[in-house]
C-alpha cells in the first residue's frame, strides 16, 4: 500500500529519480499512477512496488520531474540540449504521451504551435510512413526475386 509521501523511484535507463507519490499524482491519470494502482498492468513495475523502470531518454526526465513539481519548463532553454529545440520539443511530447501526462502534452503542443514545430512533427510522421511503404515495397521485391535483390538493369 502506498502513501502520498512515499517515495517512488523512477528508473529511466541508467538514471534514478526518487519522487514522492503525491508529485506523481499532479498530472493524472498517468502511466505512473496507473502502474502503482495496478502493478499487473505493465512490466515496468519492479518487484518492489516503489520502483518503476522505463526504457526512455534520461536526459528528458528531469523536465518531466520538474513539470510534476509544478515548475514552468517551457519555453525550453536551447543551450541545455544536444539536439535542436524543435527536436527536443518533439521528443518531450513523445515522452509526455508515453508517460500519459495530459497537462504536459497540452503545454508542449501549445509551445510547438507557437514555434511552428507542429508541422515539423507531422512531416516527420509522414516521412516515417513513406519509409515504411518503401520498406514494404523492397520486401515485396526481395520476395519476388527470392531474396537475391533486384536484378541489374531493373
Amino acid at each position: 500500500m502506498t502513501t502520498p509521501s512515499q517515495l517512488i523511484t523512477i528508473d529511466v535507463r541508467n538514471a534514478s529519480f526518487p519522487l514522492p507519490l503525491e508529485q506523481l499524482q499532479t498530472d493524472q491519470p498517468n502511466r505512473f499512477t496507473t502502474l502503482i494502482a495496478d502493478p499487473s498492468s505493465n512490466s515496468a513495475l519492479a518487484p518492489s512496488s516503489t520502483h518503476l523502470q522505463f526504457p526512455r531518454d534520461p536526459s528528458l526526465f528531469p523536465f518531466i520531474a520538474n513539470h510534476l513539481s509544478g515548475y514552468q519548463i517551457l519555453p525550453l532553454n536551447p543551450f541545455h540540449f544536444a539536439t535542436s529545440e524543435h527536436t527536443t520539443l518533439v521528443n518531450l511530447l513523445a515522452d509526455a504521451e508515453y508517460y500519459q501526462l495530459p497537462k504536459l502534452q497540452a503545454e508542449v503542443k501549445k509551445e510547438m504551435a507557437k514555434k511552428g514545430v507542429t508541422q515539423l512533427a507531422e512531416d516527420a510522421q509522414e516521412g516515417d510512413e513513406k519509409k515504411s511503404k518503401i520498406k514494404q515495397a523492397l520486401d515485396t521485391l526481395k520476395n519476388q526475386f527470392g531474396g537475391a535483390g533486384v536484378p541489374a538493369g531493373h
